[in-house]
């Protein structure tokens, strides 16, 4: 099955359990099992589009991933899925983002950005909902992908996840700071065409 929608997935996490491979029951943990449509997701999830699966494996690219689990692992490998790992980001994030957006990403009519902020080291910008530390990129690795996918001409929506102000500053700083970088990335213009 081919799509004329890409989704780049930014995420420490992969996302591939089902309920039959957890037993804490985080949904978040699902999404995209169930946008792949694979066996053991929730039938009633699974057909809440307006087709099923929702996405092909050849239109999710896992981008920044570190923490999957044997069974996740072996999801990606029997569907084939692309991704980064999140050493690779680290060590050239603006190198990794726009191969990802323009190399993988011009493929598709409509590229899609997912960002959970939880691919964020915390003990380096303390923003998500998951306070692993030593484990995520920096703040400002995130910001300078985050900027080189945002050149992809074909990109056509960003949704940002997990997102926690309560953890940052008192002060609210944190997450004006992170307000702010978002908004610097989103208003480049797109300089690769």
């Amino acid at each position: 099955m081919s799509s004329n929608v890409g989704l780049i997935y930014f995420d420490l996490d992969v996302d591939l359990h089902t309920p039959q491979t957890t037993t804490d029951g985080a949904l978040d943990w699902m999404g995209v099992a169930h946008m792949l449509g694979v066996e053991g997701v929730a039938r009633d999830l699974k057909e809440l589009g307006p087709r099923s699966p929702l996405l092909p494996a050849d239109a999710i690219f896992l981008f920044a991933h570190k923490n999957v689990e044997p069974c996740e692992q072996q999801l990606i490998d029997s569907l084939g899925i692309k991704g980064i790992h999140a050493d690779a980001v680290a060590s050239n994030p603006r190198g990794a983002g726009l191969q990802a957006a323009l190399d993988w990403g011009q493929r598709f009519n409509h590229l899609l950005i997912h960002l959970d902020v939880d691919v964020i080291d915390f003990e380096n910008f303390p923003i998500a909902e998951n306070t692993r530390r030593k484990m995520g990129l920096t703040f400002e690795q995130v910001m300078t992908a985050l900027e080189a996918l945002l050149q992809a001409p074909n990109w056509s929506a960003l949704t940002i996840t997990e997102v926690n102000p309560d953890h940052g500053l008192a002060d609210g700083s944190t997450i004006r700071d992170f307000a702010s970088a978002v908004a610097s990335a989103l208003g480049r213009t797109p300089t690769l065409v």
